[in-house]
């Protein structure tokens, strides 16, 4: 498997994915870039953390390709179109004789098309060249699935959903936890959650004029749970929205459930989303 550097929905994803596994009897390794402490201080005790210790797709080939001769998993779960075609080419390298298995959490193609044209264009074309090395493809849902079948040009049957395991008991205990927000004491007016982070896929900006729109008709206040490179740009746009007072950036928090719980909406404005776990905590907690 692969875990980026620090805790985020990727992280947490593999993190309750291999605990699932782990339940069922399997050893799990979790095997990263170059995992940060916080990742080691917050993995799951069943799960066996194997940091690369490189930067860059194309450093960690080859020590992935020593990873798979010397603990020679039964299978490796490569999340991410990188680490596809990187677990593919190490493969080649190592004679590993394992399965290997591509996993996308979102539409590919939407992730290709972030990149530069040059880097689009590579990738796309090493993604192709390497889609035999895989023994199964997968996706968090069927409109990943069949992006993903497009971009490989391969038959979406080939394409199995799988989708995330994001709703666990650790996560309905975590709801009932209690939270001492001023907002969620007073209800004076409705409170709107989301979890997110501030960047362009989310479109918080959109979430911050429907608030506005909606504050024609009705006061609300918004409480936003995450943090990222736009927080400075939305904080003020809030101010030429004028609705600053009612909203609060509370940044990153350990358990957001407790928020959803007691929230009289859980909304979510993003462009795109493989599965949006989010969505799902949500209703598991009500």
């Amino acid at each position: 498997m692969q875990v980026g550097p620090g805790i985020g929905p990727i992280t947490n994803n593999n993190f309750r994915f291999a605990k699932v596994l782990s339940e069922r009897g399997y050893s799990i390794d979790l095997v990263g870039t170059n995992i940060n402490q916080d990742v080691y201080d917050t993995a799951p005790p069943c799960i066996n953390l194997y940091s690369l210790q490189v930067h860059g797709f194309i450093k960690y080939i080859l020590p992935l390709a020593k990873y798979l001769k010397d603990k020679n998993p039964d299978a490796i779960f490569c999340s991410g179109p990188t680490t596809h075609v990187a677990s593919g080419i190490a493969k080649l390298i190592s004679n590993y004789k394992g399965a290997v298995v591509y996993r996308s959490h979102i539409e590919t193609s939407i992730y290709l098309e972030e990149r530069s044209w040059i880097n689009r264009k590579v990738l796309t074309l090493l993604l192709r060249l390497t889609k035999n090395l895989c023994h199964k493809n997968v996706a968090a849902s069927r409109g990943a699935a069949n992006d993903l079948a497009e971009v490989l040009r391969i038959d979406p049957s080939r394409v199995d959903v799988l989708y995330n395991p994001c709703v666990d008991d650790a996560v309905l205990i975590s709801a009932n936890e209690s939270v001492n927000h001023p907002w969620l004491l007073d209800r004076k007016y409705p409170v709107l959650v989301t979890a997110a982070r501030l960047a362009e896929q989310k479109s918080i900006d959109v979430m911050l004029r429907a608030l506005a729109l909606s504050h024609e008709h009705k006061k609300m206040r918004l409480i936003i749970l995450g943090d990222g490179p736009l927080k400075d740009e939305l904080i003020e746009l809030t101010r030429e929205l004028k609705i600053h007072e009612y909203v609060d950036f509370h940044g990153h928090v350990d358990n957001p459930y407790a928020f959803m719980k007691q929230a009289d909406l859980f909304v979510l404005s993003s462009n795109f989303e493989g599965f949006a776990n989010v969505v799902a905590e949500a209703l598991a907690v009500g």
